[in-house]
């Protein structure tokens, strides 16, 4: 069993950018479509890497529980929409 530690960081909030900023850069980089408590979680690392509540030199897991698909109602309007031809053509039988 590892050991969990716990560090506080002063209370400071993720802002609905950070976690926009996040869910882009993740889905960009490793086509991950995280969910928004996921992103936010991402969006904390470099405020306790400021506060020293991490160092730079641990590996830190972050568990992506849910789909981003359960939120595309809430992605922003510039989220890029791809258009699929569907025909009886391209269904498997």
């Amino acid at each position: 069993m590892i050991p969990i530690r716990r560090r506080l960081v002063g209370g400071n909030p993720i802002t609905a950018g950070q976690i926009e900023m996040s869910e882009r850069v993740v889905g960009e980089s490793e086509g991950i479509l995280l969910c928004p408590e996921s992103a936010a979680c991402i969006a904390a690392i470099p405020l306790l890497l400021e506060h020293h509540a991490i160092d730079a030199n641990e590996r830190i897991f972050v568990f992506n529980t849910a789909s981003g698909l359960k939120y595309v109602d809430m992605m922003p309007s510039e989220t890029p929409v791809v258009e699929v031809a569907w025909s009886e053509q391209n269904r498997r039988a």
